[in-house]
């Protein structure tokens, strides 16, 4: 018999998720934006939270396009969907360097955002679940580390290029790190688990899962789905304001950017030490610890200590940050199998964008109105809190065709 080429061995599946995933939409759209409010907002004369309004605009147009991208990988393949829509992606980001109004701006991110929801966590999740059934926690933690490494690295590659070369620059260079990693990742590395040619055990299980109409009747799914939109509206209040949230709190500006490393830093620890522990403790159980993972992170902020512990305060901000992608990927193959995977973890995206666009508008909005951030931060603590104890509740046992 003749001997495989090691890339088909499926951790190069793995490692080629990963590597495409440091470009998705959360570092691309996400992570940094930050960096771009000061600037643009300076440059077109206008306030925070009309800035932050594009980012919310992309959020709720990758929530709408979502389900539709999972339908098309379920019915067509994940890597030539995923394939044009990192295209799409990629230039789209780099057209927002030519907007010159707010309209404009809206109208580049919306685009970004149709185009994101094709390149994000859900294919890669379904690519590498495909493969893996006895190990898939720990593939799943390596695979979405992508988007830690990318939460480390983008916010560093926009602040440099911001300094240099201003936001406009940014834009395009962050559109040619989306091209570059996604099709070095997701076109030559990743391959899809095919039944007849696989050997992965769990290649046999992609045809087996709940319906879609089933899963919408089951308390686990809603359980689920309302925890991780409460995890995320939080974590998006935060990091869509952080750089001027710590610059308020006594942060100099320079070192305020740099603390979102600790946050790709927390997010990159968060993920693989979940991954590795969902295949060995209660699912229920590691839901809760990410959901809860920020809430130091908040009380340090609320405290008014982001002056002599910033970098804790974003590293445990980090651990939580993200687990939309972590607890939707690992726990819709458990409890719902691979067959319906891409539609229910589409439906659960929905839940979630709508919470990213709130999350940064009411940050915002709440600033503008009383010049701070504590009572959002006073209210996410309870958020949190409430996310904790409602993924506590969750079922511990997973149907018979997902170990």
């Amino acid at each position: 018999m003749r001997e495989k080429h090691p890339i088909q061995n499926p951790w190069w599946t793995v490692l080629g998720c990963m590597i495409a995933l440091m470009t998705s939409t959360g570092p691309i759209l996400f992570f940094g934006f930050s960096l771009f409010l000061s600037p643009i907002a300076t440059e077109f004369g206008v306030s925070r939270s009309t800035i932050s309004v594009a980012y919310s605009v992309s959020v709720i147009c990758t929530g709408i396009a979502f389900p539709v991208s999972g339908y098309l990988i379920d019915r067509f393949g994940i890597k030539r969907i995923t394939l044009i829509m990192i295209t799409g992606l990629g230039l789209s980001v780099a057209a927002i360097s030519r907007v010159e109004t707010t309209l404009g701006l809206w109208t580049a991110y919306g685009l970004a955002g149709i185009f994101g929801s094709g390149h994000s966590t859900l294919q890669y999740s379904k690519l590498v679940s495909g493969w893996f059934k006895e190990r898939r926690g720990l593939a799943l933690g390596v695979t979405l580390m992508g988007n830690g490494l990318g939460a480390l690295l983008m916010p560093m590659l926009i602040s440099h290029v911001i300094v240099d070369h201003g936001w406009r620059a940014a834009y395009v260079a962050l559109g040619a790190a989306v091209l570059l990693s996604g099709w070095v990742g997701c076109g030559l590395l990743a391959r899809e688990a095919v039944e007849p040619a696989a050997e992965s055990e769990a290649a046999t299980d992609t045809a087996r899962g709940v319906e879609v109409k089933d899963a919408l009747r089951d308390y686990t799914f809603w359980a689920i789905g309302i925890c991780v939109t409460l995890v995320t509206l939080v974590v998006a209040g935060v990091l869509t304001q952080v750089v001027p949230m710590l610059t308020d709190g006594g942060v100099p500006q320079a070192a305020a950017a740099g603390m979102l490393m600790w946050v790709g830093i927390g997010a990159t620890v968060g993920r693989l030490s979940t991954g590795f522990a969902y295949d060995r403790l209660s699912a229920p159980l590691v839901s809760a610890c990410i959901a809860g993972a920020g809430i130091p992170g908040l009380l340090l902020l609320v405290s008014g200590e982001t002056s002599t512990f910033p970098a804790l305060a974003m590293f445990l901000i980090g651990l939580s940050s993200g687990a939309e992608g972590d607890m939707i990927g690992y726990l819709t193959a458990r409890y719902f199998g691979l067959k319906r995977f891409g539609t229910i973890y589409g439906f659960f995206f929905v839940m979630t964008s709508g919470a990213q666009a709130l999350g940064g508008l009411a940050s915002a909005g709440l600033y503008d109105l009383s010049g701070s951030y504590l009572v959002a931060l006073q209210g996410f603590v309870v958020l949190l809190s409430v996310a904790t104890v409602l993924i506590m509740r969750i079922r511990r046992e997973a149907p018979s065709f997902a170990a």
